[in-house]
Parts: structure tokens; sequence; C-alpha cells
């Protein structure tokens, strides 16, 4: 037998699919097996295999395999799942995480707890196939955000984005705000917005749409917060992938797209900037799809897996 991987969360695929299975076990998967590497989910366990777990799901843990992985994508220490959190990095093999931030914070748990395990970054990889860079803002200027209910809470938007709007609104077009998500939530102080705003129910094609005829994606989020360290670069590869201009806050994880995507907190200055030089708008997201192609498609974060599994067969 030769070493595989098998991520041990189960997947209906012809159920609801939630964002973090998509991103951190399908899409990695499509990449093994372009690659021809034997690795995937709803598969056989047997004893060379490198198990997977995924956010706090103990209940999937497989004695069967021959090293246990557990995947990170969030940071359980922060709320209700800590004592589950703490149980897995007790019993795991290896950890793998999304942001350097997160891996930072997972060693210190680690230290306080005398343990030594390895943590490896496995990045977020690109889900939606690229669509043509597009800049051509109308009479209304149209602005999304999508995401989990629950994020928006981690971002002072009267403060970041709703006073600068309604400060400056001579200088912009009136807004089209779309809020995509499951539950119907909007960001408190969006009634003060000089425009019209509209909740849209999640599903993988409606963001991608709606995402794809916006002039921009605003992601505002409280970098410092507890919970936030461990928020990888999805939402914003997600934006760029679909050909639109992303406005985020310097989250650690959307730093090294500065130079595709405007991060930083000026978001009103940064709409401004892209009016008034729409082609460097268009480079801007164009250069973004490079990078994201050339770095984060699924065959890239497959590799990225591969030296994991490399590394602790070694072991």
């Amino acid at each position: 037998m030769t070493m595989n991987l098998r991520f041990l969360n189960p997947i209906d695929l012809n159920g609801r699919i939630s964002a973090s299975s998509r991103i951190r076990i399908i899409t990695p998967s499509n990449g093994m097996e372009k690659i021809g590497f034997d690795g995937g989910f709803n598969k056989s366990v047997n004893s060379d295999s490198i198990g997977v777990i995924s956010k706090t799901s103990i209940q999937h843990w497989n004695p069967k395999c021959k090293k246990m992985i557990w995947d990170v994508c969030d940071n359980y220490f922060a709320d209700r799942r800590r004592g589950q959190a703490l149980q897995i990095l007790k019993k795991c093999d290896a950890i793998t995480t999304t942001t350097n931030k997160l891996k930072e914070h997972i060693e210190h748990e680690m230290k306080s707890m005398g343990l030594n395990k390895k943590v490896f970054i496995v990045d977020d990889p690109v889900f939606y196939e690229f669509e043509e860079p597009k800049f051509e803002p109308k009479d209304i200027l149209k602005v999304t955000w999508y995401g989990n209910d629950g994020n928006l809470q981690y971002a002072d938007w009267k403060k970041l984005v709703f006073d600068p709007l309604k400060a400056r609104q001579d200088e912009l077009p009136p807004i089209k705000f779309t809020v995509i998500n499951r539950n119907g939530t909007m960001p408190i102080g969006v009634k003060s917005l000089n425009g019209e705003s509209r909740n849209v129910k999640w599903n993988e094609r409606i963001q991608k749409i709606i995402t794809s005829k916006s002039d921009f994606v605003i992601l505002p989020i409280d970098p410092t917060h507890p919970f936030t360290i461990g928020k990888s670069h999805n939402k914003l590869v997600d934006g760029l992938a679909c050909g639109t201009m992303v406005l985020a806050s310097p989250q650690d994880s959307y730093l090294k797209f500065s130079d595709y995507a405007y991060v930083n907190d000026n978001f009103v200055d940064n709409m401004i900037e892209c009016l008034n030089n729409p082609a460097q708008t268009l480079e801007r997201i164009r250069l973004g799809q490079e990078y994201i192609q050339q770095n984060l498609s699924d065959i890239k974060i497959a590799e990225q897996w591969l030296e994991v599994v490399k590394e602790l067969s070694n072991e």
C-alpha cells in the first residue's frame, strides 16, 4: 500500500454543502485527482491513510489511520468550542491551518500545554472560474458583501463604511448595496445609506452572478478581534476571480493582495481612487487573477497537501 489522504468529514454532494467543505475539502480533492494523488473524501480508510478532520468534528476521528491531522480554519480557541479544540489538539498528530496568525496562535496554545506538534499552512484555493475583469460604473454604484451572517458583527460598519459614505455622498453616485448571506442579517447602520440596500439569500451561483455584476466587493473586518485572526483570504479571492475590484480591511490574510485589491480601511477614498482611474483598476484585477492562478488553484493547493503528507510519512 502507498500513503493516501482522507478527509474524514462526510459530504453529501446532493445536499447542502458548507463553504468550508467546498473550500477545504472538495476543491483540494479535485486538485488531487488531477495530479494523480490518492486523496479525497467519502473514501475508504486503511492503515496507510493520513486522516483529516475539520472544524471540531472529533466524532469523525478514525483510529485506523496511520496519522491524524486536524484542519483548523477558524479560531475555535476563542469561542464556545474551546474545550473541544483543546481536546483535539492533544490527540492529533499534526495540524493544518489557513493563516500565519492562526498558526502562531495554535503554537501558543500548544506551548502552554507542553505540546510540540507540526503546524502546516495549507492555503484556501480559489473556487470560482475566472471572469473577465470589468469596471464600468454607471449612474448607480453596485457594492456587494457576502459571507456568514455572524461575520457582520466583526466590523464597525457605521464608522468604516456608512458614515464616510454619508459624509462624501456628493462625490459618489447613489449606492446599490447588496448583502448575500443565508439568514437575512444586515449590517448595523445600513439605513443611513444614500441609496438602496437589499439582502439576497446565499448560494454559490447567486454569489458569482451578483459579484460579477458589481462594481466593488467590500470586506470590512476588525483584524484585531480574537476570532477573526483565523479568517483566510477566500472572500477576497472570490471577488477578484469574479473580475471585480475588492476593497478590504487590513486583515492579515489579505495583506499579500495589496497590489491587486485595496487593503486598508479607507473604503470611500478607495472607491473614488478607482472611479478616477478605471484603467488602473482593471489592471489590478487582472494582475490579481494572475497571482491567484499561479498560487491558489486546486492543483497548487493539492500540492501543498501532498507536501504535508510527505513530511508526515517520513516521521
